[in-house]
């Protein structure tokens, strides 16, 4: 199953604790037209977001922020869109205005009725140390394996007991 990204995003969609966030969210540029061929079963993961601290004004504080993301695949001529709602817990900044702690957690991810993808927003923990003014989080794509609709495995099971009853009948036929 081959998909490319044509889109993806990710803000806050509330007001923290103190008025303000001392975060903003954004997908990856690099993230657009990536692209990617997966057998049945198959996964890959990749950065797709950006959690930027916002320096001004720093909080003192640990925030839990909710946000959200979203994501859209270019698969066989159609699009498939996946958004999923996460928490970013005791997201706090150090006195230099780095990522200083934090987590990430999002609810599961509806599945598009049909989607050959399952899509997983990952979890994450900001590591210690953070020396850039960002951390990034990502996406792991699986190649749902195919499976008959439950009409049309039914029609195969008539077919083939059909197949073995005439079968049978022809050998009872023959020996007569």
């Amino acid at each position: 199953m081959s998909f490319s990204v044509t889109n993806v995003g990710a803000f806050s969609i509330a007001e923290c604790s103190d008025g303000t966030c001392n975060m903003n969210g954004a997908g990856m540029v690099g993230t657009f037209g990536l692209s990617d061929t997966l057998e049945e079963g198959e996964s890959v993961g990749f950065e797709a977001f950006e959690w930027t601290a916002l320096t001004q004004p720093v909080g003192d504080a640990a925030e839990d922020i909710p946000v959200t993301a979203f994501l859209t695949l270019a698969v066989g001529g159609g699009n498939l869109f996946f958004e999923a709602m996460g928490v970013m817990r005791g997201w706090s900044l150090s006195p230099s205005g780095t990522p200083a702690g934090g987590s990430l957690v999002w609810s599961p991810v509806s599945i598009p009725e049909g989607s050959p993808l399952r899509v997983v927003f990952d979890d994450f923990v900001v590591p210690a140390g953070v020396e850039t003014a960002f951390v990034r989080s990502g996406i792991t794509v699986t190649a749902v394996p195919s499976v008959v609709p439950l009409p049309g495995g039914i029609v195969l099971l008539v077919t083939a007991l059909l197949g073995v009853f005439g079968l049978s009948h022809r050998r009872n036929f023959a020996a007569a």
